[in-house]
């Protein structure tokens, strides 16, 4: 790995097209640059990676999916030989212990688990069912997945079964496992409570500005429901009350990435704009910007 460039604490990492590698995030927000690149040997397409901010999931310009693990020192890549090519979602668990990878051409969704020492990778049988519109995976491998008239959840130590959560275009499991998000391209947004054991399905609200959405995130405490929409509409939601707070970014979110601290998220990548940070820290929930700075030679 390069050595950093500034002496800062780490807040994340991205992926940067324009060198076709992993970079951090160090700083504050408010304060924070783009620095170091992990140097991973090879020329990455797209990466995503984990919330334990050690590792990787990457897709190589050759089309293979390697993982990337720096969490001793220098990095190394294993090739995930089991796994379909140029999966369209690859998407990890609340603590990456787990992901998932799914290609919506052939339909085919897989597991991998024991992440990231000794990664398992395992098909997800669809059962006539066409490629799901949107997944969320567990910590411990349950997936739930979202086809026209319900959300399907199966794991290895569970039956399968649906929910009936209609249209969903986007879901997240809260940090517990227990609980479920869904919201659908209309802007219906649902909470399933204790999926495993009989789920209390709730319809929290009903609004425009969760349609056309990008991604779903609970907080850190589960307390609330962070959406981000492709019009650049960020809200918040209290899970208790349904009261709606939103902020535009302006943008055009890629993303909603949890970064150090319990409620900061990434926005948007790294491009020729600054990269957008949303803080859904409670009473001073506000956006944060990371200079576009030229770091590329920064390797």
């Amino acid at each position: 790995m390069a050595q950093p460039q500034i002496s800062a604490s780490l807040l994340g990492y991205t992926y940067d097209p324009g060198v076709h590698a992993i970079r951090a995030i160090r700083g504050i927000p408010g304060a924070a640059l783009l620095a170091e690149t992990v140097d991973a040997d090879f020329h990455i397409a797209r990466a995503v990676v984990s919330p334990a901010r050690n590792f990787a999931l990457t897709i190589s310009t050759a089309g293979d999916v390697r993982l990337v693990d720096w969490s001793s020192g220098a990095p190394s890549s294993t090739v995930l030989a089991g796994l379909a090519r140029r999966p369209d979602f690859l998407i990890f668990s609340n603590s990456g212990l787990a992901a998932v990878a799914a290609d919506s051409q052939s339909g085919q969704v897989q597991v991998i688990t024991s992440l990231p020492a000794s990664p398992a990778i395992q098909d997800v049988p669809l059962e006539g069912n066409p490629a799901p519109a949107a997944i969320a995976v567990n910590d411990d491998a349950t997936i739930a997945m979202a086809f026209p008239d319900s959300v399907r959840l199966s794991g290895t130590a569970l039956a399968p079964f649906s929910l009936p959560l209609p249209g969903a275009a986007a879901l997240a499991f809260a940090p517990s496992g227990r609980d479920l998000l869904a919201v659908t391209g209309s802007g219906d947004l649902y909470v399933a409570r204790n999926v495993e054991n009989g789920a209390n399905i709730q319809k929290l609200a009903s609004d425009s500005r969760f349609s056309d959405v990008i991604a779903i995130q609970f907080s850190g405490d589960a307390s609330s429901a962070f959406i981000a929409s492709r019009a650049g509409i960020v809200s918040s939601v209290d899970l208790d009350t349904g009261g709606i707070t939103a902020l535009s970014c302006q943008c055009v979110p890629t993303a909603l990435d949890r970064l150090a601290g319990a409620d900061l998220f990434r926005l948007t990548g790294i491009s020729r704009y600054p990269v957008l940070l949303f803080d859904g820290t409670p009473q001073q929930r506000r956006l944060w910007f990371v200079p576009a700075g030229d770091w590329r030679k920064a390797r």
